[in-house]
């Protein structure tokens, strides 16, 4: 046996002791093979070794992590390295290693694998401590920061299905709507409302009326056509999936989400009738199961670094995208010397936050999530609907970049069929009508 997979047996053996169920050389269905699978609090982990701390070596051990990420035969994976010196379970046991988690689907080719080894955060590990780290692996599944660059590998690969033809296609066919912007924008935007429709999908058979219902619908809920309309599931299994997305978007108009989805529809009807469209749909829906399935992805602006690198005209227009560690603590410096009552509901509902560059609506959520935290009112849908129809106001120069904060604070509670949300674009350069600046 190999030194390598006689320390990855080893460490194991140390895992097992520790109470974790660790299977050295575990076969998975496709016939892989994983150094050590591990099953932590429902979570599987996949631990790739390698035997020496060379730049090669861990280049290949975040290689293999990324490989059986790919292979979707674990939920996290966490690639180590052995000192070269080590041979045996005492070398292990009174020693350290190198450990870095992976997490979701990361670009392999070889130049984002360089350039991922030279930035992975590698960490140094007494072994005795190894139980603890990997138990708290399962913890970055739900990063926000992992989860935003999961987004944004999806939307590049979702942008490789399509020819250089067909992408011309698709912006002639928006026009206008194109405009400052590439497909791989207008794909970013259709991933945001893909996620939305998987809200949607939870509170879709709220709101499939029967007979009776749809006699005399609720107030806010006025379907019609073909209801209800396709979930994420049933249009990836479609033969026609952007087609079935369009359909499904088009039948929640009805009920409204008109700032969100009368822009994804657009989108949809521009994309070919084609396998491209089906492979670059499939990658997105993907993510966008994956990212709402996860906690940290419930209220962040996850898409907004691809948002800005998706921008033709950003030198232009001063777009620059604020992280969501920084809008967290925005929100919080906002509201920590502010005298409100947090019991009281009008106090509550009438506070005004605005944001006259408000780009993705990082800040904007940043802010909603916080009143939402604080608030103990004893009403949260309706202080939800406050926060959408009365509470928060964006302004920005880019359309595309109001639909993005639309989207991110419908996530918020996408059980109101708001109306009244307080978006604005604002004009840059000449007006269209009068001309003046």
């Amino acid at each position: 046996m190999a030194k390598e997979d006689q320390l990855s047996a080893y460490l194991a053996s140390t895992l097992q002791r520790s109470g974790i169920n660790a299977e050295p050389e575990a076969k998975q269905p496709d016939g892989c093979f994983v150094d050590i699978k591990c099953e932590v609090g429902g979570a599987s982990i996949a631990i790739e070794a390698k035997h020496g701390y060379s730049n090669a070596k861990l280049k290949a051990a975040i290689h293999d992590a990324n490989d059986r990420l790919a292979r979707k035969v674990c939920n996290v994976a966490i690639a180590i390295a052995y000192p070269e010196q080590y041979e045996t379970q005492n070398d292990l046991d009174t020693g350290e290693i190198k450990a870095h988690v992976r997490t979701h689907t990361f670009e392999s080719t070889p130049s984002e694998l360089n350039r991922q080894a030279k930035k992975a955060q590698w960490r140094t590990i007494k072994t005795t401590g190894f139980a603890d780290y990997v138990r708290k692996a399962p913890e970055e599944i739900g990063s926000p920061d992992a989860l935003a660059h999961h987004a944004e590998v999806a939307v590049e690969k979702a942008v490789r299905t399509f020819t250089k033809d067909e992408e011309t296609s698709i912006l002639n066919k928006m026009g206008e709507g194109a405009k400052g912007t590439n497909l791989k924008g207008l794909l970013t935007d259709l991933l945001t409302a893909v996620m939305f429709h998987t809200k949607l999908d939870l509170i879709r058979e709220l709101h499939t009326p029967s007979v009776d219902a749809r006699q005399n619908p609720p107030t806010e809920f006025n379907p019609e056509g073909n209801w209800p309309p396709m979930t994420v599931r049933e249009c990836r299994e479609s033969n026609r999936i952007a087609r079935s997305f369009e359909e499904a978007h088009d039948l929640w108009l009805a009920v409204d989400y008109r700032q969100i989805l009368e822009w994804s529809c657009a989108i949809l009807r521009a994309l070919p009738d084609s396998p491209s469209s089906n492979a670059a749909l499939d990658i997105i829906a993907d993510a966008a199961v994956e990212i709402q399935r996860s906690s940290g992805g419930q209220h962040h602006d996850l898409v907004g670094i691809s948002f800005c690198q998706s921008l033709d005209n950003a030198r232009y227009d001063g777009s620059m995208y604020t992280t969501i560690p920084a809008a967290s603590l925005l929100a919080h410096l906002l509201f920590h010397d502010a005298d409100i009552d947090w019991t009281d509901f009008d106090q509550v509902t009438g506070l005004r936050v605005v944001d006259f560059a408000c780009g993705t609506g990082t800040l904007l959520i940043a802010a909603a999530n916080y009143i939402l935290q604080r608030g103990k009112t004893g009403r949260p849908q309706e202080v939800a609907e406050a926060l959408l129809e009365q509470v928060m106001y964006g302004f920005d120069v880019n359309n595309r970049a109001i639909f993005q904060t639309a989207t991110g604070l419908g996530m918020i509670a996408p059980r109101v069929a708001f109306r009244n949300m307080h978006l604005y674009s604002l004009v840059l350069g000449a007006d269209p009508i009068d001309g003046q600046p």
